[in-house]
C-alpha cells in the first residue's frame, strides 16, 4: 500500500489468518488502532495487532514509540462461516462498540444485503476481455497488443475474450473459454477406482 497514513483519519483492513477474518482499524491521528475478531480476542491478538500496526506505520515513515492497540465489545459470530460479515458488519460502526443481532437468521439478512451491495456497487465488467482485463481501447490493437482486435464469446458462460489472448481458437459453431473447457473436462474424466 503506498500511501500516506497521516492523511487518513481511518485506515480499514480486513486480515485474513488461515480460514478466518478479522478487521482492523487505524486511526493514524490518535495513534491507536483496534482488533475485532469475530470470534473473540484476547490479549496475543491485540499484541500482534499493535505489533503489525507499528510495522507498517514505521515503513511508512510515521511515529510509533506511543502507539496503542485495543478492543471495543463487538458482536461474535455463533458458526464457523460467518467471520467475514461479522468483519464486514464491523467497519461501519469501528468506533463504537459494532454490536449487532447475531442469530442464523440474521446472518442470512446480512449475506443478501452484502450481495445486493457489491453487486449495485460492483463496475460494469461487460465491456472488458475476460482474459487480460482490457476493454473496447484494445480492440483496434496497439503496439503492445497487435493480436487483440477481434473478439469471441464462450458458449458456455457469455464472456467475451480478445481472441489473441486465448491463442485464436478455430470458429468453431460451438467455443469454450479456457475455465470453461477445463471445467469440461474435470467433469467428463473417470473417476479412478481405488485399489484394495
Amino acid at each position: 500500500m503506498k500511501c500516506d497514513p497521516s492523511l487518513y483519519g481511518v485506515i480499514l483492513g480486513v486480515v485474513n489468518e488461515p480460514n478466518h477474518w478479522i478487521l482492523t482499524v487505524i486511526f493514524p491521528s490518535e495513534q491507536r488502532s483496534l482488533v475485532l475478531d469475530p470470534l473473540g480476542n484476547d490479549a496475543s491478538k491485540i499484541t500482534r495487532c499493535l505489533e503489525t500496526t507499528r510495522a507498517f506505520m514505521r515503513a511508512r515513515g510515521c511515529m510509533v514509540s506511543r502507539w496503542k492497540a485495543n478492543t471495543v465489545p463487538h458482536s461474535l459470530q455463533q458458526d464457523s462461516t460467518s467471520c467475514g460479515i461479522f468483519a464486514i458488519k464491523s467497519w461501519k460502526s469501528a468506533e463504537e462498540s459494532p454490536t449487532f443481532p447475531n442469530s442464523e437468521g440474521a446472518v442470512v439478512k446480512y449475506r443478501r444485503e452484502i450481495a445486493v451491495a457489491l453487486l449495485n456497487e460492483t463496475d460494469d465488467l461487460s465491456e472488458l476481455c475476460h482474459y487480460c482485463g482490457e476493454g473496447e481501447e484494445a480492440r483496434g490493437g496497439s503496439q503492445d497488443r497487435p493480436d487483440a482486435t477481434d473478439w469471441i464469446q464462450c458458449d458456455t458462460c457469455g464472456r467475451w475474450y480478445h481472441e489473441g489472448c486465448v491463442g485464436r481458437p478455430d470458429r468453431d459453431p460451438m467455443y469454450s473459454c479456457p475455465a470453461c473447457h477445463q471445467a469440461q473436462m474435470s467433469r467428463c474424466r473417470p473417476k479412478r477406482s481405488k485399489k484394495r
